[in-house]
């Protein structure tokens, strides 16, 4: 892969999460097509992209979005004549509806994490929306600056937009219970959270979840938190344009899709027959 590809990205102002996902899924399509980027053709790609069949809509239109911004690049450079990824077209994204997490089954959840560090983990995506990414660059000092002073965190997103968290009660005790016991291991960093990726975060989560005897155990993921304080949120009166801001979403129309129905409040505004009464 040519090298000079990172800097672009870093020019652009990728996020560092963003960048290494692209770097992952360029050399994993390079190591399948096996041929070098100026010999390699639309049908090399097409096969590439037929041999994702297995993954989710979602996660192949990310693999595909890496493909056509690397070869983009090499064309602006001169290190090809032809763009081979300019046809690719991302795949229908026939997205199930997320179920319903109510606060009870987030609370289960959180009991049923096998560790401290998952725990504070959880409960602090959970009740901030954060992005799993923005969460893993929270540093110790602006935690404790945050439980000192007014509870604020201020956390670079998408973009390198800056917008502002804040820590509460439950979030600081799960957060302290695991400070006390993991203190000795965080000796020569000052991240927050340490030995973390988003990957081992789901399977914690799918195994809380099903310990818990949830029907959507196995589906469950980090971005489902980002999800239940959006819908928790709505719930309780927040207005959904706060509600982007909290989320550090550009367009409101994104945010809608964040916010689930809980069943309970359908089947209530259904009974009350306001419509005809």
């Amino acid at each position: 892969m040519n090298t000079n590809y990172i800097i672009y990205l870093k020019a652009m102002q990728k996020s560092e999460n963003t960048i290494k996902s692209y770097i992952s899924h360029i050399n994993e399509m390079l190591v399948i097509v096996n041929k070098k980027e100026n010999e390699i053709t639309y049908s090399d790609l097409l096969n590439w992209q037929s041999s994702l069949s297995s993954n989710a809509p979602s996660t192949i239109n990310l693999k595909i979005s890496a493909i056509k911004s690397y070869f983009k690049y090499l064309k602006k450079v001169g290190e090809i004549n032809n763009n081979p990824a300019e046809d690719l077209e991302k795949v229908r994204n026939n997205e199930k509806v997320k179920q319903y997490v109510s606060s009870e089954d987030m609370k289960k959840i959180i009991e049923k994490m096998y560790t401290s560090q998952g725990k504070a983990i959880v409960s602090l995506i959970a009740s901030t929306g954060m992005r799993y990414s923005e969460m893993a660059s929270i540093t110790l000092d602006q935690y404790y600056n945050a439980i000192h002073g007014d509870r604020s965190i201020v956390i670079v997103g998408k973009g390198n937009k800056e917008r502002t968290v804040y820590v509460n009660s439950s979030s600081e005790k799960y957060i302290e219970e695991y400070l006390s016991k993991n203190y000795k291991n965080k000796k020569g960093t000052n991240k927050l959270f340490v030995s973390v990726d988003e990957s081992s975060l789901r399977k914690s989560l799918i195994l809380a979840a099903t310990k818990a005897n949830l029907p959507y155990a196995k589906s469950i993921s980090p971005h489902w938190l980002r999800v239940f304080w959006a819908t928790n949120a709505i719930e309780n009166g927040i207005d959904l344009a706060t509600i982007r801001d909290a989320l550090g979403h550009a367009d409101i129309s994104t945010t809608s899709k964040y916010v689930k129905s809980c069943d309970n409040k359908i089947k209530n505004a259904m009974i009350q027959d306001f419509i005809f009464n």
